[in-house]
């Protein structure tokens, strides 16, 4: 069987497809990034696939217009590539994911099918082993959320702050977006993660080429690093040290004054960071939002049993993630990382 080799234009991934996918769009497997797969694989490349500020084409289909509430039948999705093709895409859940390309060639059916009876018998000896470990060992609690709660298709077992591209907690920074953090008293617990986090991941080595913006909620307002989106190749670990060492958890934070100071910024993408379930007028002003413009949100809930649904249906309408994650799990991530810095120095001479 004919397969296509692409490299993702986001996270530089390869992936494969079989050629019955050509001329279609698909989902990087590691990075989430929609792309176009093109024809001819030799001389064409896949293309990321962006929703525009301004489509030129019209919302609405032919079934009627754009639905009033995200939880109805939502009119295809306008996308645009670089070369400025524009896509319509009518459901973003039947987009199917590609995945890794293979590092060895395939084998022939004999092969196969030998090398499947020993992957049999390696699992048959590690279940044993399982079983056997289970009688002596107790497993720690934990309060980390299912990964079946929530809308998040990456894997929550790698440490995000080792990684080598711009993120924030594992979801990749795409150009043009705000990050806006909920700095509310009852947050003070996580803030400083959090703080770490974002220095982490907007000082990547691999980062230019994207322009990002960061929004504190504070009770007086937005606390913002920069009156517009800032080039993250400005963004050194000294300068938002001293930008960050400004946010305090104190107050209730104003997340509906500080929501409208991201919406003016312009971005493609808004990654909201709550500890608590919004006040109903924010949850007001992003299913405006959403009816009204083209961001996509994105959402991380720390400390948070389940998402909340309506945050759900939103985020989902507009094609980003929503991310249920623990104090608990990110403090473990950023301890990992700390021992591991500290054991690299230790080595040096």
């Amino acid at each position: 069987m004919k397969h296509i080799q692409l490299d993702c234009p986001s996270c530089n991934q390869e992936f494969e497809l079989d050629v019955g996918f050509a001329g279609s769009v698909c989902r990087c497997f590691a990075c989430g990034m929609l792309m176009t797969v093109p024809k001819d694989s030799v001389h064409d490349q896949a293309e990321a696939m962006q929703r525009p500020e301004s489509p030129e084409l019209p919302v609405e289909s032919a079934q009627g217009p754009r639905p009033e509430f995200p939880s109805e039948v939502a009119s295809p999705i306008i996308f645009a590539t670089a070369s400025e093709k524009t896509l319509q895409v009518g459901d973003l859940g039947s987009i199917p994911t590609a995945p890794q390309n293979r590092v060895f060639a395939r084998v022939t059916t004999s092969t196969l099918f030998f090398a499947l009876t020993g992957v049999l018998v390696s699992l048959c000896l590690f279940g044993g082993f399982l079983l056997l470990r289970s009688s002596f060992y107790t497993p720690v609690a934990t309060t980390d959320t299912e990964i079946g709660q929530v809308a998040y298709d990456r894997k929550t077992q790698v440490n995000p702050f080792r990684l080598d591209y711009p993120n924030f907690l594992g979801l990749p920074l795409q150009d043009r977006t705000v990050v806006l953090i909920d700095a509310s008293r009852s947050n003070k617990a996580w803030l400083a993660l959090v703080k770490e986090a974002i220095e982490s991941g907007f000082t990547t080595p691999s980062r230019a080429g994207r322009t990002v913006g960061l929004i504190y909620a504070t009770e007086e307002g937005g606390l913002a690093l920069a009156e517009s989106l800032q080039p993250l190749q400005d963004q050194t670990k000294p300068s938002l040290s001293r930008f960050q060492a400004q946010v305090e958890a104190i107050g209730q934070a104003d997340l509906h004054k500080s929501l409208d100071q991201a919406i003016k910024l312009s971005p493609r993408r808004i990654l909201l960071v709550f500890g608590r379930t919004p006040d109903p007028d924010v949850l007001d002003t992003l299913e405006d939002l959403t009816r009204k413009s083209t961001i996509i949100l994105d959402v991380i809930m720390i400390d948070q049993k389940a998402p909340v649904p309506i945050l759900a249906r939103l985020v989902n309408h507009t094609g980003g993630q929503l991310v249920v994650q623990s104090q608990a799990r990110i403090r473990a991530w950023f301890l990992e990382h700390s021992d591991a810095v500290q054991a690299i120095l230790e080595e040096e001479p």
